[in-house]
């Protein structure tokens, strides 16, 4: 996907832009199914967990049921000509030296863990790099903060750290070394605005 190119029986076809991928995965029913190895995981860009609704939000679903079909009302939030500008806008701005030293402290830090087997790669620092840009863009700002980083580090990274076999056999999960990789690093104190 990262070539914007799909090949089918031979022919190649060049991907519009902007290109976007959303995959899901039911953590429930895997008969039939493998999980996707490490160097496949590495190439998504983040990986949410939605969890149940709250009792409220599952009322008001229940409340909205109709007889239409499920996606029938779909609405286009943003134009593609708009996505296209927001990441121009992502790129042009600059990441202070703080905060890029920051993730690669933390991209480091996972690969020397005592829990983890194998730590995050250089496309996965690339990809919180990135992500944290899309971010403080998303809150209104045009500059990265270190909580920034700090709220998109588990959803970057989870998904491509592998832990040692003992810490899955005590339920430590990706998030748990994240959660103690981000404690014990120093946050840049200096102005990165």
């Amino acid at each position: 996907m990262e070539e914007r190119q799909v090949s089918i029986e031979g022919q190649t076809y060049q991907l519009e832009s902007p290109f976007i991928v959303l995959a899901t995965q039911n953590p429930v029913e895997m008969e039939g199914t493998f999980p996707l190895p490490e160097a496949q995981l590495d190439r998504f860009l983040m990986k949410l967990t939605l969890g149940y609704p709250s009792r409220e939000e599952e009322e008001i679903m229940l409340e909205q049921v109709g007889d239409e079909t499920p996606f029938g009302d779909i609405k286009s939030l943003l134009h593609p000509l708009q996505i296209q500008h927001l990441q121009q806008q992502s790129q042009q701005f600059v990441v202070h030296a703080g905060i890029r030293k920051y993730i690669t402290e933390l991209a480091h830090a996972t690969r020397n863990h005592s829990l983890v087997s194998i730590g995050v790669s250089p496309r996965a620092t690339k990809a919180l790099y990135k992500t944290v840009k899309t971010w403080a863009l998303m809150h209104g700002r045009a500059f990265v903060v270190p909580d920034d980083v700090k709220e998109m580090v588990k959803p970057v990274w989870s998904q491509r750290l592998l832990l040692k076999t003992e810490a899955q056999l005590n339920g430590t999960n990706a998030e748990d070394v994240l959660a103690d990789i981000l404690a014990a690093q120093e946050i840049p104190n200096e102005e990165v605005s």
